[in-house]
């Protein structure tokens, strides 16, 4: 998603996490590494940790460009 808006022409992005109107900024790095332990873990595994609460808040993100 990073590379897409680069490529787009945002040449910044931010990545909030949370939900419910309290959403801090998180790293990208944070947001891609939990998205690539999901996908390698089995699917009824990675189905539960999507479940959990911080975790969801990290894959409910918001994602803000600037040109």
């Amino acid at each position: 998603m990073r590379k897409l808006l680069h490529t787009a022409g945002f040449r910044r992005s931010a990545w909030y996490a949370g939900g419910r109107g309290a959403y801090l900024r998180v790293p990208f790095c944070l947001v891609a590494c939990t998205e690539l332990l999901l996908s390698v873990l089995p699917r009824n595994v990675s189905r539960r940790l999507a479940n959990f609460l911080p975790v969801r808040a990290l894959l409910g993100i918001i994602v803000v460009a600037k040109v």
